[in-house]
């Protein structure tokens, strides 16, 4: 019987869609896994997998460790379909949509959006820190939803964020922040800091209050914004602006689109999304 460590293998090498130096790194990622996890798919769980990947974070950055990912999870999905395994996979499809059919902005159009929350009230700050993660990250809403004050952590010379890619309580992902991404931040974390908030969602509602004297201001709920509010939010920032049709993962295909057009590869999009690779 062949060992299902050499039939991996075989599937990887025999992958008509992956490029010979993208092949050759697979290799070898897939060798690294075995050597942690044993050659028995029995004991490739979910768990192990997310154990395996938060060692990777340990000596190496995120976009590393999240194209280490994408190679067990190119050769996990294959031996699920053929033989009832577990798939653990972390890193998703990058470029399933054509450009033509992924609708996205233009630079004057985002631009439009982020000028909508350009002041500096606290819904202001908020939503100028939720456009631009998702123009600088193409972070789903719901990883959006998810993330939280103590998941952005300092990895290497660089801020990320640790997101569900599934809704809360999945495996965690490891998104780069980018300077523009942590600078858009930082604002409505000081005001969050300011309220003694320091745990929690990243993102909440921000109830209107009026004070002793009069004044109307906003307080913080203590309860995450729904996928539904961030949509809700979008929309809004949208209609002031003036554009049609804009929706959270417009976003998320901005993101794509620019990266692609700036010569990024589908693989290095794939490492920061958290989509799988082309052609899985």
């Amino acid at each position: 019987m062949t060992k299902p460590d050499t039939l991996l293998h075989q599937l990887v090498r025999g992958a008509h869609d992956l490029a010979p130096l993208t092949r050759a790194r697979y290799l070898a990622d897939l060798d690294a896994w075995i050597a942690f996890a044993g050659a028995n798919p029995t004991g490739w769980t979910r768990t192990r997998a997310q154990e395996y990947y938060n060692r990777l974070l340990g000596h190496m950055k995120p976009q590393s460790a999240n194209r280490t990912m994408a190679a067990l999870g190119y050769a996990s999905r294959w031996w699920h379909t053929r033989h009832d395994g577990v798939d653990f996979a972390v890193v998703q499809q990058a470029a399933a949509q054509t450009t033509a059919a992924r609708r996205a902005l233009d630079t004057a159009e985002a631009q439009a959006l982020l000028a909508t929350c350009a002041g500096t009230s606290a819904p202001d700050l908020r939503d100028s820190a939720l456009i631009v993660l998702g123009l600088e990250t193409g972070m789903r809403r719901m990883s959006m939803a998810g993330a939280t004050l103590e998941g952005l952590v300092r990895q290497h010379d660089y801020l990320t964020a640790r997101v569900p890619l599934k809704g809360r309580g999945e495996d965690l992902f490891a998104v780069p922040l980018s300077d523009t991404a942590v600078a858009a931040i930082e604002p409505w974390r000081r005001w969050l800091r300011g309220h003694k908030i320091t745990k929690g969602a990243l993102f909440r509602a921000l109830p209107r209050k009026v004070d002793a004297q009069g004044r109307t201001g906003h307080g913080v709920s203590p309860t995450p914004l729904t996928e539904v509010g961030i949509y809700k939010i979008i929309a809004h920032r949208a209609e002031q602006a003036g554009l049609e049709r804009c929706y959270p993962h417009i976003l998320r295909h901005t993101f794509i689109t620019w990266r692609l057009q700036a010569g990024l590869a589908p693989y290095e999009i794939a490492a920061i999304t958290g989509h799988r690779l082309a052609g899985v």
